[in-house]
């Protein structure tokens, strides 16, 4: 009898322990953070809008977010996130490691539809705070941005395209910037224009006889090309000229004129070339 409690005792501990090891594996440690966007006075601390928002076009969210300030009181795991208004909101997660002031960058998510002042409300533990976000017209935006054109003269051709890369290299003795269009087709067309300049970037002048090129290849050979370093183009020089560049919206404009070197390995003028870009 002795030997048989003593089993049931042990198979009852071995129950005991398993639902024991069973219920430790479900114990969450991800504890919630708690804060404020409220300083010690209880007003909203001031949110900083980034970027530039228009209706009909998703914003980027590395350079388009809303920056809000957080006093963090314990730490732990949060979610920031504002209501849905004008087709867009913002939401930010993560984790906040110690307590205190802390800068967190809001994301868009969606598309905003209406070119109107839209109020937004943001949420953090208990507290609300709000702010309002000036949605721009895109019916404003200069069609031309983005593209670049010129013509051939002596071939009688005129081309276009896109700028869908940028490039911006800072040396020691020279700032290297590189406007192109890009593809991954070996085949196809690449344009570029690249200035070599010093000091902060603005309208200046500068000629493809030193560093600076302008190109239009295919397959790697030039339609028309001027770039006195790499092609050693004796007598073709293209004009590069800056009209504008705005830092706060990135947006450069120039135009370009002058003469090339062509498919055909002679002397070829351009003329009436113009672009434009974002700088990224």
């Amino acid at each position: 009898m002795k030997r048989k409690n003593t089993f049931k005792k042990f198979t009852l501990f071995l129950f005991i322990f398993f639902i024991g090891v069973s219920c430790q594996r479900t114990i969450s440690w991800d504890f919630s953070a708690k804060g404020t966007l409220k300083d010690n006075g209880g007003n909203c601390f001031p949110s900083l809008v980034s970027g530039i928002f228009y209706n009909g076009i998703t914003p980027e969210s590395d350079s388009a977010f809303i920056e809000v300030k957080v006093n963090v009181f314990s730490p732990g795991t949060y979610l920031i996130a504002t209501d849905l208004q004008n087709g867009l909101r913002f939401v930010d997660s993560g984790s906040f490691n110690t307590t205190g002031i802390h800068l967190v960058k809001l994301k868009p998510i969606g598309q905003p539809s209406t070119p109107v002042q839209t109020n937004f409300t943001i949420h953090f533990d208990t507290s609300i705070c709000s702010f309002t976000l000036n949605v721009e017209d895109s019916s404003k935006l200069n069609k031309d941005l983005n593209t670049w054109h010129y013509t051939d003269k002596k071939n009688g051709i005129t081309y276009h395209g896109i700028i869908n890369a940028t490039y911006f290299l800072p040396t020691s003795s020279n700032n290297l910037l590189s406007l192109r269009e890009e593809t991954p087709d070996p085949n196809d067309t690449t344009f570029q224009i690249g200035i070599a300049f010093q000091g902060l970037l603005g309208p200046g002048v500068y000629k493809t006889d030193t560093l600076n090129n302008f190109a239009l290849s295919l397959k790697g050979r030039c339609i028309n090309c001027a770039w006195g370093v790499m092609y050693k183009l004796k007598g073709a020089i293209t004009t590069i000229v800056i009209k504008s560049y705005d830092p706060a919206t990135k947006i450069i404009k120039g135009s370009f004129s002058g003469t090339t070197v062509d498919w055909y390995d002679s002397i070829a003028t351009v003329e009436d070339g113009e672009f434009s870009a974002v700088l990224k």
